[in-house]
């Protein structure tokens, strides 16, 4: 059975893998058995008290994952996931690069880093690094000025 409901929230549950694993088995089981996919989904989600589409989409998941089925598995989706996130996170550290060159770029050069004292201005960059990440979201960048 699903772990019990927790107060606050009304009908969202989370089933373990072995769960899922559990259902999809007997799924196709009683289809092997009957011969016919007509209301096997149905009949098991009844049996273990699941969600009907929960246990359609896990089956269906399973199939691709196998593949029995074509699309998108789930380790492809997965890979696709952490790629956009890195995707986004490069983009937030370009924005950041970019706001700092603005910044530098409207500077005297007398009181650009390199050019002039740099230990001096060491403090407007990371007070100018950490203003530009804070202002993106970037938690990668804010991690990096913080150390």
């Amino acid at each position: 059975m699903p772990k019990d409901r927790t107060p606050g929230s009304p009908t969202t549950r989370r089933y373990s893998p072995e769960e899922k694993a559990q259902a999809v088995r007997l799924v196709r089981t009683l289809r092997a058995e009957l011969g016919t996919e007509h209301g096997t989904v149905q009949r098991v989600a009844a049996q273990l008290g699941y969600g009907i589409e929960s246990v359609r989409s896990w089956v269906k998941q399973a199939d691709v994952d196998d593949g029995h089925v074509s699309g998108v598995t789930t380790d492809e989706a997965a890979r696709v996931k952490a790629l956009e996130q890195e995707n986004r996170e490069l983009r937030r550290a370009n924005e950041i690069l970019k706001r700092a060159a603005t910044f530098f770029g409207s500077m005297p050069s007398s009181e650009v880093p390199g050019r002039g004292s740099l230990v001096s201005s060491l403090p407007q960059v990371a007070w100018l690094l950490a203003r530009c990440a804070a202002s993106v979201r970037c938690p990668r960048a804010r991690r990096a000025v913080a150390s």
